[in-house]
């Protein structure tokens, strides 16, 4: 256990090993091996020997607790809230049992369940930043959005530089702002929020970013790297719930395209996924590719993407570089809703161009804009949406063929439709 402590991994490893050839019922060798298992990325492996270690000793909320996590971690959230339930009733007092159940059931979708968990969590312990923080997304996942102000604001207090807290509490303010009655979408009330953040924290790329969007800086060609390894690394847990809250299809069609363009599947490509995220792509793409290659800027994105196990290689990287350096590298290039955090697109449409084999093809979404004489926008939300003569013009620039072009609703924000295009294109 020392050694687990110390993280000397495999030497903690071998030492349990060695103890359960001697007693294969020692609970604390079956429980502790099963963590350092989940810690190699063998979670499968690792929650049955905990499993074993509480059929020996059913008691064991420790072990439950573990085990939850371990579910958590790989996404079975209904594993997760039995498991953290069962800690509860063996141990009530358990702060970080009910936060952590809170967190799974909002996750489900239980959110008034999520709630309860979560106002449980802060009457045990108010002074627990993570307890108000949890709460706090329950609410807000609620659409409980002047409670969610309260308990993110209660969170800050404990830890004036919580990220997640800042970023759930201007959420919450424009939400209120932009459905108040005569809104004109000034936005002055999160504007304030996010220079209330950046006097905590200064140079945050979050905030920055996100203030620079609100304040419709047009010197932005392109959200910065560090705002977006930053901002999907701390929201990665809860990406694939939000876009299923979203209604977000982007995938979906990519999907129905791909199988269009190439018909039934043969496993021959080399296939890249540019900004794969958590791999929402990757089964729908598995079945055409020789090597399924993901990248993204995301390090905690790429970790959702590696518990699939659909991927050959993913790759830490800004995907501009990463295509400069994979010359005639791809038969297929897909990137779904990626290009929405660029600006100017010709030099990332140029890299794609050469990273594709010859008549290889590329299919990906940009946000339209309307009733423009620009060719993109910097929007509120810090995505950019492009106008399609614009598309097109970078296109022809490029060397890169125009297959089709197609009016897509990519997701709902706030009850609206987002209007997007659908875009193939071919290398000759």
């Amino acid at each position: 256990m020392k050694l687990h402590e110390a993280g000397k991994l495999a030497q903690a490893r071998a030492g349990f090993e060695r103890i359960l050839k001697k007693n294969p019922r020692e609970v604390n060798a079956l429980h502790y091996l099963g963590v350092v298992l989940h810690q190699q990325g063998q979670h499968g492996k690792g929650a049955r020997l905990i499993q074993k270690a509480i059929e020996i000793y059913p008691k064991h909320w420790v072990a439950y607790s573990n085990l939850g996590g371990i579910y958590y971690k790989t996404g079975q959230f209904e594993n997760a809230a039995r498991a953290f339930s069962k800690v509860i009733e063996l141990q009530p007092s358990d702060v970080r049992a009910y936060i952590n159940l809170c967190n799974s059931l909002s996750y489900l979708g239980r959110d008034k369940e999520a709630i309860n968990a979560g106002r449980t969590a802060t009457l045990l312990a108010a002074e627990n930043k993570h307890c108000w923080l949890s709460l706090a997304n329950a609410l807000r996942k609620n659409g409980d959005y002047e409670l969610a102000i309260e308990s993110y604001e209660k969170a800050i207090a404990l830890d004036p530089r919580l990220f997640e807290a800042h970023g759930g509490l201007c959420h919450c303010i424009s939400e209120l702002e932009i459905r108040a009655p005569g809104s004109h979408k000034g936005m002055e009330k999160t504007a304030m929020a996010y220079r209330n953040w950046l006097s905590v924290d200064p140079g945050n790329p979050v905030a920055s970013y996100q203030l620079a969007a609100i304040e419709g800086d047009g010197a932005i060609k392109r959200s910065p790297d560090e705002f977006l390894s930053v901002f999907f690394d701390q929201f990665a847990e809860t990406f694939d719930r939000n876009l299923t809250d979203l209604e977000y299809s982007a995938p979906r069609l990519i999907a129905e395209r791909v199988h269009v363009r190439l018909g039934e599947p043969d496993a021959s490509l080399d296939v890249l996924d540019a900004g794969c995220g958590t791999g929402l792509l990757a089964s729908s793409l598995k079945p055409f590719a020789r090597n399924l290659t993901g990248v993204d800027l995301s390090s905690q994105m790429l970790e959702k993407a590696r518990v699939r196990n659909l991927y050959d290689r993913l790759e830490h990287a800004e995907l501009t570089e990463f295509l400069k350096g994979h010359t005639a590298s791809f038969d297929l290039l897909i990137c779904a809703d990626t290009l929405i955090y660029f600006g100017e697109l010709e030099e990332v449409l140029r890299a794609m161009e050469g990273s594709l084999k010859a008549g290889g093809l590329a299919i990906f979404t940009l946000e339209r804009l309307q009733d423009s004489a620009g060719d993109y926008q910097l929007n509120q939300n810090g995505r950019f949406s492009h106008h399609e003569d614009y598309l097109k013009r970078c296109l022809s620039a490029v060397g890169l063929s125009l297959v089709s072009c197609r009016d897509e609703v990519l997701r709902k924000e706030r009850g609206q439709e987002v209007s997007g295009l659908l875009i193939d294109v071919l290398k000759a």
